[in-house]
C-alpha cells in the first residue's frame, strides 16, 4: 500500500517506543515519527528482520502506562 492510499490520519509525535520479538530473540528501542490508528512510523538504530512478529509498546507522555500491541515488522519499501 502506498502512502497516498492510506486513509488513516497520521499525527506527528516523538515518544519512546520499545519492541521485543514474540517468536524471535530480539529487542530494541526507537523514537516515533508519527502515529495513526493502524500503526506508527519510528526510527531505530537496529532494524528488526522483515516479517518478524513484535510486541510493541509506545510510551506517550500523558499516559501512566504504555500502549501495547503485537505487530509484524516490514522494511517500509511500500512507502513513497
Amino acid at each position: 500500500m502506498s502512502m497516498k492510499d492510506r486513509s488513516a490520519r497520521r499525527v506527528r509525535t516523538s515518544c519512546r517506543l520499545a519492541y521485543a520479538g514474540v517468536t524471535e530473540d530480539l529487542e530494541g528501542e526507537a523514537q516515533t515519527i508519527d502515529l495513526s490508528f493502524r500503526g506508527c512510523r519510528a526510527v531505530c538504530q537496529s532494524q528488526s528482520p522483515v516479517g518478524a512478529k513484535l510486541h510493541v509498546s509506545v510510551y506517550l507522555p500523558d499516559l501512566e502506562c504504555a500502549l501495547s500491541w503485537n505487530w509484524r515488522s516490514f522494511d517500509g519499501s511500500d512507502r513513497q
